[in-house]
C-alpha cells in the first residue's frame, strides 16, 4: 500500500492533468452541440468499423465450418455411391436374387468407410513429396488407408502419429497405382515422372491399346486401398515409355495438389482379410 501511495505522489501532476483534460473535454462536448455531434459521429464510425471487421471474421469462421460440414456430407454421399455401384454390379450378375439388390447390415454393399481430414503441411524434397494431415491414430487413421480429394485420388497413408499422419501422394516417384481407362479393361500403373505437380504417366499398357485424348483414367479396384472406379485423371496423349514393349500415356491429374486443403480418408474394412489371403503360399 505504501508503494501505491508513493507512486501516486510521484505522478500526481500527470494524473491531475489527465483528470482536468477529461473534465474539460466532457464539458466542451456537453455544452457545444457541434462538438457533441462530431464526437457522436466519430464514435459511430469506430463502432461501425469494429462491427464490420467482426462480421467479416464471423463470416469466415462460418464458411470454414460450413466447408467441413459439406465435406462430411460428401463423404456420406461417396459411401452411398459405392453401395449403389456394388448393388448394380451384383444385380448384373444375379438379377433373380433379392439379397443382391437390397443389402443389409449383415451383408453390407460397400467395403469402404469415409472420414474427413485437413491438410496442414507438406514436405517437398525434389521428387520426395509428402503431405501431413491433422488426423492420427486417436481418430482411427491406420497405415495404408486411401486418401481422396473432392475431385480424385490423392495418395495413401504411410506414417501414423497420435494426432497427425503422413500421406504419400500420387506426385511422389515412390507411389504407383493400378489404373485403367474407363472404356478398356487393360490395367496399367500410374507412376509420377517428376515433371510437374499436375501430371503423371500411366505405364505398362499394351502397345495395341486403343485410346483417345480425353479418355478417363480410373482406379482398377485391384488394390485393397482404393475402391474400383475412382476418378484419377484425363488422358492427354502418348508419352515416351521407359520400355518399348509397352505404351505410356500422359495423364492430367484430377486433384489440384497446390490448392489441396481437405481430404477424405478411406478405410477398407476387409483389407486385413484380403492382405492375409494374398500372403498365403499354396504348395
Amino acid at each position: 500500500m505504501h508503494k501505491l501511495f508513493e507512486l501516486l505522489r510521484r505522478n500526481i501532476h500527470v494524473l491531475l492533468f489527465v483528470l482536468l483534460e477529461i473534465i474539460a473535454v466532457t464539458l466542451m462536448y456537453n455544452r457545444n452541440n457541434y462538438h457533441g455531434s462530431v464526437l457522436f459521429g466519430t464514435s459511430n464510425r469506430l463502432v461501425g468499423y469494429v462491427m464490420s471487421y467482426k462480421g467479416e471474421f464471423d463470416k469466415y469462421r462460418g464458411l470454414h465450418d460450413a466447408n467441413l460440414e459439406l465435406m462430411r456430407s460428401n463423404a456420406e454421399l461417396e459411401k452411398e455411391l459405392l453401395k449403389l455401384n456394388a448393388t448394380i454390379e451384383r444385380y448384373k450378375v444375379d438379377s433373380l436374387s433379392y439379397n443382391t439388390v437390397f443389402a443389409t447390415e449383415e451383408n453390407p454393399a460397400s467395403d469402404f468407410e469415409y472420414s474427413v481430414a485437413e491438410v496442414v503441411g507438406h514436405t517437398n524434397l525434389t521428387k520426395t513429396i509428402y503431405l501431413t494431415i491433422n488426423k492420427g491414430s486417436r481418430d482411427g487413421v491406420k497405415l495404408d488407408m486411401g486418401v481422396l480429394s473432392t475431385k480424385g485420388v490423392v495418395g495413401s497413408v504411410v506414417a501414423v502419429g497420435t494426432h497427425f499422419s503422413k500421406v504419400l501422394p500420387l506426385i511422389n516417384n515412390s507411389f504407383s497405382l493400378s489404373c485403367k481407362l474407363s472404356n478398356q479393361e487393360y490395367l496399367g500403373s500410374l507412376q509420377w515422372d517428376g515433371e510437374d505437380l499436375t501430371h503423371s504417366v500411366l505405364t505398362r499398357l499394351p502397345k495395341h491399346l486403343s485410346y483417345t485424348p480425353g479418355d478417363t483414367v480410373l482406379t482398377s479396384g485391384y488394390s485393397t486401398i482404393f475402391p474400383k472406379g475412382l476418378f484419377v485423371g484425363i488422358v492427354e496423349g502418348e508419352t515416351k515409355s521407359t520400355d518399348d514393349n509397352f505404351l505410356s500415356l500422359r495423364v492430367k491429374l484430377a486433384t489440384d495438389f497446390e490448392r489441396l486443403r481437405y481430404v477424405y480418408m478411406v478405410e477398407n474394412i476387409h483389407k486385413f482379410e484380403r492382405d492375409s489371403l494374398d500372403k498365403v503360399s499354396i504348395k
